[in-house]
């Protein structure tokens, strides 16, 4: 839901705040979450995102070992594959991998095997 409306040209830091607004903007109508996660936590958590991505952006220029991004094609939560295509342009030695039917937690997921995705590479 926080998607809808943003818009596939932007940058993924673009989209991230614009999604991250949408987020805010939706938690009254989850009563029970904002008891959890008060709007306050969420913002303060969304700028150090923000400051952090900032950062790295600004350093990824300097980075020359060897990279391997794995994305999946199936993330609904960020635009992984769209980012792993932003860094192979910025990062000299970067190769990727795009995992097609796997979603955000790419990692956790059972027909994942790190170390083989790794030899295979």
């Amino acid at each position: 839901m926080a998607e809808v409306g943003v818009e596939g040209r932007l940058l993924p830091t673009q989209k991230i705040e614009r999604i991250s607004s949408n987020l805010t903007a939706l938690l009254p109508f989850y009563s029970g979450l904002a008891d959890i996660l008060p709007t306050e936590t969420l913002i303060w958590k969304l700028k150090l995102i923000k400051s952090a991505s900032a950062y790295t952006n600004s350093r990824l220029h300097a980075v020359k070992a060897e990279v391997l991004v794995l994305a999946s094609d199936k993330d609904h939560l960020f635009p992984s594959g769209e980012e792993a295509l932003r860094l192979k342009k910025l990062l000299p030695n970067c190769m990727i991998r795009i995992f097609k039917d796997n979603g955000h937690t790419l990692l956790m997921e059972d027909s994942m095997n790190l170390l083989t995705v790794i030899k295979d590479s």
